[in-house]
């Protein structure tokens, strides 16, 4: 896990199956651009967190597509303060979950484009 924090890639002695674990973080990614706990199940902040973040620590964040489409997501999500799905209401620990991808776990490339979406999504 150091090794990864550091950003390295996950070392081939750690048992990971890198590949197929991209591949099911994939698939979770519902038709909204967040992430569901798994294939076809509802978006949710704290599941778009974890994805994104595995995604980050594997090396694999890259392949992820239109990464855009995830962005908006999370700026969707700001409604006073953030909240985890849709139609519900505002969380705190949704603000740190919501929050802390905007903050780190979209690449450098696409913070310029978030902060447009942004101030675009306002009222």
């Amino acid at each position: 896990v150091v090794a990864m924090l550091r950003g390295g890639a996950v070392p081939p002695s750690s048992g990971i199956d890198v590949e197929r674990a991209t591949r099911y973080v994939l698939e979770s990614r519902g038709f909204d651009g967040g992430f569901g706990l798994g294939p076809g199940q509802e978006s949710h902040g704290g599941s778009t967190f974890t994805g994104l973040a595995a995604l980050a620590l594997m090396g694999t964040l890259r392949r992820l597509p239109q990464p855009q489409r995830t962005v908006r997501w999370c700026v969707e999500r700001q409604v006073g303060g953030f909240q985890g799905r849709p139609n519900k209401d505002e969380d705190t620990c949704y603000s740190f979950w919501i929050g802390a991808l905007a903050i780190r776990c979209i690449s450098a490339r696409s913070r310029p484009r978030l902060l447009t979406l942004a101030t675009s999504a306002a009222p």
